[in-house]
């Protein structure tokens, strides 16, 4: 598996999963890094790109590449990013990476006999969730709000435990 992904702790985490399912790993944090890979005679059987991570730009590179032109190419994603892959990609995976749908997504693109690319929806209805945001810094609140509104969830907010456990004493989540 070649992986470009710029943010080394999600890198790591999906190298990890690829490791436990029984793939070799190239992990590397750029566009160029993969080029300069491919360029250089490194070879790969699938390949998993970050969007952000110049993606579209990496995958019109490496479908052109007469070494490794008719790879797979999987693009991780945002949970909830609105993203066309037109045809670039034989896979879209939303991030954070689950492990089951990763081991389906590898299975499928590396198993014999997988007439249609499996695309994920990455924009799944949660207008019915519920959620209770705990958090007592302003920023680290802004910032989950933004990551539920990305979702269309608005989630019920409290600043420290007691606030949560009287949310919780009058609300279901």
């Amino acid at each position: 598996l070649l992986l470009v992904d710029p943010h080394h702790q999600a890198r790591a985490a999906v190298a990890a999963l690829a490791t436990a399912a029984g793939l070799r790993v190239e992990t590397l944090a750029s566009a160029d890094g993969a080029r300069a890979f491919v360029a250089g005679g490194g070879r790969y059987d699938l390949a998993a790109l970050a969007l952000g991570a110049d993606a579209f730009s990496l995958a019109d590179d490496l479908r052109a590449s007469p070494e490794v032109g008719g790879r797979p190419l999987i693009l991780l994603a945002p949970i909830g990013a609105a993203v066309a892959s037109h045809g670039l990609f034989d896979a879209v995976v939303s991030k954070p990476v689950r492990t089951d749908r990763f081991g389906a997504v590898v299975r499928g693109l590396t198993g014999p006999g997988v007439p249609e690319p499996l695309v994920q929806p990455l924009a799944a209805d949660y207008s019915d969730v519920r959620v209770l945001l705990v958090e007592d810094h302003e920023v680290n609140r802004r910032v989950a709000r933004g990551l539920l509104a990305r979702l269309a969830v608005e989630p019920d907010v409290a600043e420290d435990g007691a606030e949560a456990l009287d949310a919780l004493a009058t609300t279901d989540y």
